[in-house]
């Protein structure tokens, strides 16, 4: 702490906090964003949340962006410019970036999508970005923008910012947990059909009620993301994101779904993209569980424990010891708020109400 100064001092503790309250994602996203603004003297924010998994944004909140912003973003930027690269960043371990410093290297920086394309044509000229990351993964990026006339960002906060990224990262994660936790389980599968181009030729109803969510600040952009990117990877584009699936909670009722795509082909033989929306259920797979908290050994065992094995089997399974499997049995039971098998099964199968705490 003793790198900041009072006003940064504090603004660091008031964030901090916020991440240990039970905020939901859009209001931690919201609340971090607006502070930071405050704090920076930025002209908008942005704040995207990250499936850590594929490390695809899937959601975002804004102040300052006008709606085409965001379809912007995801037809020619994302995938296409380094200041949109959230897997480069993780594997270079980067937190904070500007993205002028980022794109100096380049022989006409300005002629970078990212610039031409996000923003320039909103009036922006300068931004930082935070990449909030927890334990090798991320789970959401920040971003300050301000227009010309505000000048660039004052290198001062790069500290404070780095500071936060993970207490941020851990505030995302433990939100995303509760609201999985406390979400409706779907029973329909939804369907979209799309062209070439990523363009939708047909939906059925719960494609085009996933589709047709009033977005307002909350940007749900993890379908269209995803769209873009299998349309994309079936026309053979390189340097995407190697994601078959991904499982993102419908912007409506919250149940969580997951996303397959798969390579088709029409009546006038140009190629299709289909995407299944299937309802998921967390005893469905050890990817599924990993959502909730779990690591990747817990996934395990409480994959055996909602298959019916018994402790030795599960041991033997695994090639641990018994007294092993009992610790993770009750690291569990402590993250998942329930005391014994069918308290679990209910809670991931779906056949009880979650905790509410």
């Amino acid at each position: 702490m003793a790198r900041f100064n009072t006003t940064e001092g504090i603004a660091f503790r008031s964030i901090r906090a916020m991440c240990h309250q039970e905020l939901d994602v859009e209001q931690l996203l919201t609340a971090v964003g607006q502070k930071l603004q405050r704090l920076t003297g930025s002209d908008a924010f942005c704040s995207c949340q990250i499936d850590p998994a594929t490390t695809l944004l899937t959601s975002a909140v804004s102040e300052g962006w006008p709606d085409e912003a965001e379809s912007m973003l995801i037809e020619h930027v994302i995938f296409k410019s380094r200041a949109a690269d959230a897997p480069w960043m993780l594997k270079e371990g980067l937190r904070t970036m500007d993205v002028e410093d980022l794109l100096s290297g380049l022989d006409k920086p300005l002629k970078d999508p990212y610039y031409q394309y996000h923003l320039l044509p909103f009036g922006y000229r300068h931004e930082f970005e935070l990449l909030c990351t927890a334990k090798g993964s991320a789970y959401a990026v920040l971003t300050m923008s301000r227009k010309a006339s505000s000048g660039r960002f004052d290198e001062r906060f790069m500290p404070l910012l780095d500071a936060l990224a993970p207490h941020v990262a851990e505030g995302i994660a433990r939100a995303t947990v509760r609201e999985a936790l406390a979400s409706p389980h779907g029973t329909d599968i939804g369907m979209m059909i799309l062209d070439e181009n990523g363009n939708v030729e047909l939906a059925n109803g719960v494609a085009e009620t996933w589709l047709s969510i009033d977005s307002r600040k909350n940007w749900p952009i993890g379908l269209p993301l995803f769209a873009a990117m299998a349309a994309r990877r079936a026309l053979g584009a390189e340097g995407l994101i190697d994601a078959p699936f991904i499982d993102l909670p419908h912007p409506g009722t919250g149940a969580l779904y997951r996303l397959h795509w798969e390579k088709s082909q029409g009546s006038d033989e140009r190629p299709r993209i289909i995407i299944l929306m299937e309802p998921l259920r967390y005893g469905d797979g050890t990817d599924a569980l990993a959502r909730l908290g779990l690591s990747p050994r817990e996934a395990d065992v409480a994959l055996a424990l909602l298959q019916g094995l018994a402790v030795k089997e599960i041991a033997t399974k695994l090639l641990l010891s018994t007294h092993t499997i009992s610790d993770y049995m009750k690291n569990i039971f402590y993250k998942l708020d329930v005391s014994s098998r069918s308290e679990l099964a209910a809670l991931l199968m779906g056949s009880a109400s979650p905790p509410t705490s």
